[in-house]
């Protein structure tokens, strides 16, 4: 059946149309002779003309070859199709794809500016149907006489059947009337190979020559896609990503308080990790990380509103570059036949970000929204059956903004607070910005009361929202998780928010996980991981499997017994530009800016208050190496490693005739081990501004065995780099590169250093030296094509307003 019923235009070849579609092909004589007769008839009245007055231009056409739609199979037009030239209203994203927003909701989208048809052979299995949005982008003053016919028909059998029509008319916002969405069933032809054709034909009087101002160049088919449900189908995955959980205000965590009954039930009949962190204290980085399970240090993760890693928001700044993920969670399901669904708060996982990559429809709110509302838009759209396995990927704001008191359950916990901070001005500046020394005992138990009754509304909400998701036909088959993207202060370690320390209060996660059937059900996990491990863990239980080169492992072994080899590193990042590494019971975190290192014993230090850095010169060695090797391995863009012992001070030199946008060394504190003496020069927008004397940088290294790691990024992806190095004085060798070559070295590699030393070499494993006490320069550049790719979707844009006053709201921009 047709869910969606459109309106035909009225002229003698339709009418036969839609008569034939009608009769579901010649099945009496004497009604086909009675069509005939109709058709001359209405062929004899109009003069054998066309009652419209379009001009008769040759339509574009775009063929796909033959597709074999099994049970269970997914075809996508926007990954196999170009369409025509996007019209303004279109947006591409990070991935390449074209994408609309239609109100708040971005989907893929295929241009088909009039006359346009897309056919595509198709064998069909015994059940599929076709599922699309159609309708026209922006609001063109010059078009207001003209309509454009959307068409779906399907060829076979020698017959053609016209699935649908529908005409659709200019002047309404994209967001509202002009756009409609429809399911086809196809069913009649199980079985068969078909032709289907997505066409667009422009109605009523139009300009003599086609132009941008022309309604039907505007037309566009908003992710048509042919699916056939299967038998036994792939789980469900959603994940649940609440901002700013704290693990120890749950119950299941061991809280005191009744903040979290219904996550506390899930730990129950699921899997509850104990110690979980998350890969950064503040969202884009952290949720960057959990859904491509990579490190956010390369360039390319942070927006160009942190005016560099290190030293947080600048608010002066108008431009910003979107975040690339070559993988992802979403992606590689995606690919595997799964409908991949998101609805995000907003703010720093804004569409324009380029957190939309890899989603079917990613839902982002124009202005913060409250949880309930969220969840009533998921709620309808998944009211019809996704038919296909789908990921939900939901994240919200109502516990990271808990001083807006969205939840008004403060009454469950409050103890009758009537101090400055009932002022609501005053509590977001002391939520946001202030410190625990500025604040009485008073003042931080109502900020507790606040945040433990914001978790309290949060639970209820989820409980109500997931119960509604299982007692679905498709719910059973779900897997559950639950985690956040990163802790909040509340006055531990100085700090009353989050971001700019990695230490336990904002590092450390909750996470949950309920598998279907009971599987795993009532474990409780003690070993250390990591927000990256949860995308391979995913995909293996969804038997997709993981891309390479990615951060994190499955979990999937630690839970069953079966071949588990742990702990694994972890590393977390904090917008301060601190770093942490976690092995085993073993905490380091590299104060960068203060130019000082900490280790603790989580062990027997949970809270982190005694640093026993002094104490434990070996382990502070040992944990450096630790975080050089977690640099070296999840750095995929351009770096240089230096390992080994050195005699002497190094001095490496790198130039870039195409100028450098970045550059980082994330191994080393902050003070006497490093200096930049040659500082990039920067223009307005942040950008490296291309110019010779911009672009050579000088980096001391002081003696020592540390491995260390500089990361840097040519403005061009077309540039040659050159690197040298001297050691105490004297010359080591250099290299150079052309990026736009392949990557391969033009000139001589350099000599090697000592009798047994490593050269200077492209690279892509982490190197390990062959004798300890030998030490080399390694380089790491990325594929030429996928870079370039990556620069021209991924260009310095302008920060739009909606999410500049999202991230005032919640406290990045001041």
């Amino acid at each position: 059946m047709i869910a969606a019923v459109g309106h035909r235009r009225w002229d003698w070849r339709n009418t036969i149309t839609a008569k034939v579609s009608a009769m579901r092909g010649a099945r009496l004589l004497p009604r086909c002779l009675s069509l005939l007769a109709l058709g001359c008839v209405l062929a004899a009245g109009c003069g054998g003309r066309r009652t419209t007055q379009t001009p008769l231009l040759e339509p574009v056409v775009e063929s796909g070859s033959l597709v074999e739609l099994g049970a269970g199979g997914l075809f996508r037009f926007v990954d196999h199709f170009r369409g025509g030239k996007p019209p303004p209203g279109l947006r591409r994203s990070a991935d390449g794809e074209w994408r609309i927003a239609l109100g708040e909701a971005h989907q893929p989208a295929l241009a088909a500016p009039t006359p346009y048809v897309i056919r595509q052979k198709v064998r069909l299995p015994q059940s599929a149907m076709l599922r699309t949005g159609y309708g026209l982008v922006g609001e063109p003053d010059k078009a207001r006489d003209q309509r454009v016919q959307f068409s779906i028909r399907m060829q076979y059998g020698g017959r053609v059947v016209e699935l649908f029509s529908a005409e659709v008319r200019p002047g309404s916002a994209p967001d509202s009337g002009n756009w409609s969405t429809i399911t086809v069933d196809l069913a009649e032809a199980a079985g068969q190979q078909v032709q289907i054709e997505l066409a667009t034909e422009a109605l009523g009087p139009s300009p003599a020559r086609p132009s941008d101002a022309d309604v039907g160049s505007l037309a566009v088919w908003v992710n048509p896609t042919l699916l056939a449900p299967a038998e036994a189908r792939r789980p469900n995955i959603v994940l649940f990503v609440i901002d700013g959980l704290r693990p120890d205000h749950l119950g299941c965590y061991g809280y005191d308080r009744q903040t979290s009954p219904f996550l506390d039930q899930m730990a129950r009949e699921g899997v509850l990790f104990l110690d979980a962190t998350a890969q950064a204290t503040w969202t884009l980085a952290s949720v960057a990380s959990l859904l491509s399970s990579s490190y956010r240090i390369v360039r390319g993760s942070h927006p160009e509103i942190m005016a560099k890693v290190g030293q947080g928001i600048n608010e002066e700044a108008s431009t910003f570059q979107p975040v690339a993920m070559p993988t992802s969670l979403q992606s590689e399901l995606r690919k595997a036949g799964y409908v991949t669904l998101a609805c995000v708060g907003g703010g720093f996982l804004d569409a324009s970000l380029g957190f939309d990559s890899g989603f079917d429809w990613y839902w982002c709110a124009r202005s913060l929204p409250a949880l309930p509302d969220q969840l009533s838009v998921v709620r309808q759209h998944l009211s019809v059956d996704p038919q296909a396995p789908f990921l939900l990927f939901f994240h919200t704001y109502e516990v990271h903004n808990y001083f807006q008191g969205w939840g008004h359950c403060l009454e469950e916990f409050s103890r009758g607070y009537s101090g400055a901070l009932t002022d609501r001005q005053r509590l977001e500046e002391a939520c946001l910005r202030g410190t625990p020394d500025r604040l009485s005992p008073d003042d931080r138990q109502y900020i507790q009361d606040l945040y433990d009754g914001e978790i309290l509304h949060t639970d209820r909400q989820v409980r109500a929202f997931l119960g509604w998701l299982l007692a679905r036909p498709w719910g059973k088959d779900t897997i559950l998780v639950v985690t956040s993207d990163h802790g909040e202060g509340l006055g531990d370690h100085g700090a009353m928010s989050h971001g700019s320390t990695p230490y336990q209060s904002v590092a450390r996660v909750p996470l949950i996980m309920r598998l279907p059937d009971g599987r795993c059900a009532g474990q409780t996990v003690a070993q250390p991981v990591a927000l990256t491990d949860l995308m391979p863990t995913l995909l293996e239980i969804a038997g997709v499997e993981a891309p390479r080169g990615i951060a994190g492992q499955s979990l999937l072994p630690l839970l069953e017994g079966d071949g588990y080899d742990g702990p694994w590193p972890i590393f977390s990042e904090s917008r301060g530009a601190d770093l942490l590494a976690r092995k085993g019971r073993w905490c380091y975190i590299a104060r960068r800016g203060e130019g000082k290192e900490e280790l603790y014993d989580i062990a027997r230090d949970s809270d982190e208050t005694d640093d026993v850095a002094t104490s434990q010169p070996a382990q502070i060695a040992h944990m450096r190496q630790v975080l050089g090797q977690l640099v070296m391995k999840a750095v995929r863009g351009c770096h240089l490693a230096v390992m080994g012992p050195r005699p002497k001070e190094l001095v490496l030199e790198l130039a870039c005739d195409g100028g450098l946008s970045y550059l980082a060394v994330p191994t080393l504190l902050e003070g006497d081990l490093v200096s930049v003496t040659k500082p990039i020069a920067t223009s307005a927008s942040g950008r490296g501004s291309g110019t010779s004397p911009g672009c050579r940088l000088e980096i001391r290294l002081a003696a020592g065995a540390n491995p260390h790691a500089i990361l840097f990024e040519p403005e061009d992806p077309r540039s040659t780099v050159l690197v040298s190095a001297t050691l105490g004085g004297e010359p080591v060798g250099a290299a150079r590169f052309h990026l736009g070559r392949e990557q391969k070295p033009v000139g001589e590699m350099p000599i090697p250093i000592g009798r047994a030393a490593t050269p200077m070499l492209l690279c892509d494993e982490p190197p390990v030296p062959e004798r300890p006490d030998t030490w080399g320069i390694w380089i790491w550049l990325p594929r030429t094509a996928a870079w370039a790719r990556r620069a021209d979707t991924t260009a310095a844009q302008t920060v739009p307003d909606e999410l500049r006053e999202q991230l005032h709201a919640l406290g990045y921009l001041r």
